[in-house]
């Protein structure tokens, strides 16, 4: 299954507002912006375009595989799962 895969990377920064503020833990806060980036429904809407924008045109529409190709897409948990399928449903 995972031999052609296609990734989609993200780039988030988070900036200190103080410079040396001992209570700022850089990873704990990147671990929170990512949750909240990757569970926002404008995150998955614009995700899942992208993703059909790719899938559709190089996959289906290549008649290749004969009009049996799939995709699968993998989610951190079964919530974002379930709204990843809703998008792209409804795209």
């Amino acid at each position: 299954v995972l031999a052609n895969y296609t990734t989609y990377k993200s780039y988030y920064e988070i900036e200190k507002s103080i410079a040396d503020n001992p209570e700022f833990d850089t990873k704990k806060a990147q671990k929170k912006l990512r949750a909240y980036v990757e569970r926002s429904q404008q995150t998955i809407d614009t995700k899942a375009e992208i993703m059909l924008e790719h899938f559709v045109p190089n996959i289906v529409n290549t008649k290749k595989l004969k009009g049996k190709g799939k995709g699968m897409v993998v989610t951190q948990n079964i919530e974002t799962a379930i709204r990843y399928y809703k998008a792209i449903r409804r795209i």
